[in-house]
């Protein structure tokens, strides 16, 4: 991928292209921020060189209209441009990165699944030109040129909406995927994308309602960023489509086994404290993976309304919905909005209901997980200084959203015992190399201890002993201690993902002159060598990269007694 796209860049610096040389670097390249761990590697993942001309020329067919200026407006996973044509219109442009998802599969499904949408009345943009086939198009990259949402960004006027009014509307907006039942599980793509070496099936639906075309499609592989990563790509695993949750998910262990295995190398998305007492040598993730498949057959439930198919979206956050003010305010002073259009499905895969059927990200926070008791304010609330009634309001609107949302979209699944734990252990099954064993075996543990709940009267496969789960007990809370420590500077410092910085080389070298203080001193606070060497272990912004956090499984000693470090 990489010697590609530098093919490509000097393909295009010898071509002599229009466009000045600082724009098209910045059109190929991040520039939005910097990051604190691995920025170089985090950089270089995002770099995606194409030809500019081909893109205009494309749009340009495609809207009848000669491109006037062209403005990159968003990067992530996806470089995103606002094509403006000299009739006056608009469209959006968008050029996936390396770390987007696999070549080929992630845009073939994306735009499948998008006309698939349309054709259900689900409010998505028409794509107007594309390509899977970087190799066959004169942009020289896949792409995507799809309408321009009407509106603006939900997350624009979040605190201003009405928020009862906005989950009911979302939750109007999911009834079709919710009524339309699937019977495999896996990725939507037009029939003539998927090759004969690849396993695809045109049979996906229950029933397929009256007025919905099926025919162009079919149901393939699984284009979710976690099969086709790293080495991965090249592994002969299974990526689907499947006819059973519990094979799904144990295919999705026996994948991440067989990388352990065989590679288990860095990452830069590796946990800065994947290398603490109890998250695992290779052998340690293989066999806690095998005590996973163990649980599976009564991990799955039974019954089709927990195992029927659903297409869902895989990150519906308030920046991917696009809305229009509506109605007067109320009486506290909110409006009302009309969604115009949901955007970003790339990723997006049908899966069994109990683990695709989850509340929205926007309406997920630190709410219900505090307890059943944030749907009421907390006992004198008004007599709280304004920093604790801000957070209890903060938390007591989360739990509200996401009980309402639960109750008008989700009662088939919500009531499902230790749903929770199902979820979670299906998640980072899929990653236990990056975060490291101790949340896994967290929740392993968690699942034993509700095992009546999830199996009555059948004997748990797993035993996890008094000992073993004290051992856990002391090392988990160690783990957790220094995790919300990462977090508090996170918001202390306005940080992403990895010690993201938004905004320009100043903004960035004044927090990272700030944080260097701040680990001097934390570092400086270990009372003799031992306890310095673990602290500067403990900083979380590191090069996950060239300073490997496993390389300090030496100190794997005593896990009652960790080093004390305050």
């Amino acid at each position: 991928m990489f010697s590609k796209a530098k093919s490509l860049w000097s393909a295009i610096a010898l071509g002599g292209r229009k466009a000045c040389t600082e724009e098209v670097n910045s059109f190929f390249t991040f520039t939005s921020g910097r990051w604190l761990c691995n920025n170089n590697a985090q950089v270089n993942s995002r770099r995606t060189p194409f030809n500019v001309d081909g893109l205009k020329r494309v749009a340009s067919r495609a809207i009848g209209s000669q491109v006037q200026s062209m403005e990159k407006i968003a990067e992530s996973l996806n470089r995103v441009f606002l094509v403006t044509f000299q009739n006056g219109q608009q469209v959006i442009a968008r050029i996936p990165t390396p770390i987007s998802g696999p070549s080929h599969f992630s845009t073939a499904s994306e735009v499948a699944t998008m006309d698939f949408l349309r054709r259900l009345g689900i409010p998505v943009p028409k794509v107007l030109a594309w390509s899977s086939r970087a190799l066959s198009t004169e942009v020289e990259s896949e792409f995507i040129i799809m309408e321009k949402a009407d509106g603006l960004p939900l997350i624009e006027i979040w605190e201003t909406v009405d928020q009862v009014d906005l989950v009911t509307k979302i939750a109007q907006l999911h009834r079709p995927l919710l009524d339309l039942r699937f019977t495999r599980y896996g990725s939507l793509y037009y029939k003539g994308d998927i090759d004969s070496s690849y396993p695809s099936t045109a049979d996906f639906l229950e029933t397929v309602p009256a007025g919905l075309d099926i025919s162009p499609f079919c149901m393939g592989p699984l284009a979710r960023r976690d099969f086709w990563e790293d080495e991965r790509i090249s592994m002969e695993v299974k990526r689907g489509p499947w006819a059973s949750a519990y094979e799904y998910m144990v295919d999705v262990a026996i994948r991440e086994q067989t990388w352990i295995d065989r590679y288990a190398k860095p990452h830069i998305h590796d946990d800065f404290l994947c290398g603490l007492p109890l998250q695992g040598k290779q052998d340690d993730h293989i066999e806690l993976l095998e005590y996973y498949k163990y649980l599976l057959p009564y991990l799955v439930p039974e019954g089709s309304r927990y195992l029927c198919g659903h297409l869902w979206h895989p990150d519906l956050h308030a920046a991917n919905l696009f809305v229009v003010p509506s109605g007067p305010a109320t009486e506290d002073g909110k409006i009302q909005a009309n969604i115009t259009s949901c955007i970003d499905w790339q990723g997006a895969w049908v899966g069994p209901a109990f683990l695709q059927l989850t509340v929205p990200v926007m309406f997920r926070g630190l709410g219900l997980a505090a307890g059943p008791e944030a749907l009421s304010l907390p006992a004198h609330f008004e007599t709280l200084d304004a920093v604790t009634r801000k957070k209890a309001q903060r938390f007591h609107s989360e739990a509200v959203s996401q009980k309402l949302f639960e109750t008008l979209a989700l009662q088939d699944v919500s009531q499902l015992p230790a749903l929770a734990e199902r979820r979670e252990l299906e998640d980072l099954a899929q990653g236990t190399w990056r975060t490291g064993l101790l949340p896994f075996r967290e929740v392993l543990i968690k699942v034993t201890k509700r095992w009546s709940d999830i199996a009555p009267g059948k004997k748990c496969p797993v035993n996890f002993t008094p000992a073993e789960c004290e051992e856990h007990a002391g090392a988990y809370a160690y783990w957790a201690k220094h995790r919300a420590r990462a977090d508090a500077l996170d918001e202390e410092f306005s940080l992403g993902e990895f010690g993201y910085v938004a905004g320009d080389n100043a903004h960035f070298v004044s927090v990272q002159i700030q944080l260097e203080k701040r680990r001097k001193e934390w570092e400086a606070s270990g009372n003799n060598d031992e306890e310095r060497m673990v602290k500067a272990i403990l900083w979380p912004y590191r090069d996950t990269l060239s300073d490997n956090p496993r390389s300090h499984l030496v100190l794997d000693t005593n896990v009652e007694t960790p080093p004390s470090i305050s």
